[in-house]
């Protein structure tokens, strides 16, 4: 029995792929929500959000601890 999710941007209803780990896939429904996922998760990255800090507030947290 094929197990059914929705899409990670459209929520549109989707079967899950054999591979598939809820944990630690997101499941997509086309190539354009793909690409969607792809640059959301590339503007809200631990090192972009770093960057975005150390301008807006000179301290990057992700620098905490480390020696330059």
């Amino acid at each position: 029995m094929l197990k059914l999710t929705s899409c990670c941007w459209c929520l549109k209803i989707v079967t899950e792929p054999l591979d598939y780990c809820r944990g630690q896939h997101e499941v997509v429904c086309c190539d354009a929500c793909a690409q969607h996922e792809l640059n959301f998760r590339e503007c809200f990255s631990d090192e972009n959000i770093g960057e975005a800090n150390m301008g807006d507030h000179g301290v990057n947290p992700n620098n905490r601890g480390k020696r330059r």
